[in-house]
């Protein structure tokens, strides 16, 4: 391979095109935030596998201080929604997801 350049890229997980995002098999919530990291415009993928009810999401700082709480009602067990965060200061932050089937839990980031 004489003069050839071998480049390795790695993408962020979830890597995320413009289609809508497909969700791992699992018993337990599921969510995706994209674009991550963002100005503080998000939009959420949810999952909670035969959820029928409340979801419950609360954005926190990394000492967890309460930031932002948006409770969803719904009838399906995926959900779109926007998450607008441009309120929140540049930095990194814990978003959660309650529902009846568990707990789950991601890193997002704003970059203003």
């Amino acid at each position: 391979m004489h003069g050839q350049n071998v480049v390795t890229l790695q993408l962020p997980e979830p890597c995320v095109g413009t289609s809508v995002p497909q969700y791992p098999t699992s018993d337990q919530p599921q969510f995706i935030v994209s674009p991550n990291p963002s100005n503080g415009n998000f939009t959420l993928y949810i999952s909670c596998p035969a959820s029928i009810g409340k979801v419950h999401l609360t954005v926190t700082s990394l000492e967890g201080v309460l930031l932002y709480r948006q409770d969803y009602y719904t009838k399906e067990s995926m959900l779109q929604s926007a998450l607008q965060l441009h309120h929140l200061a540049s930095g990194i932050y814990m978003v959660t997801l309650i529902c009846d089937q568990g707990t789950s839990t991601k890193k997002i980031i704003i970059q203003k």
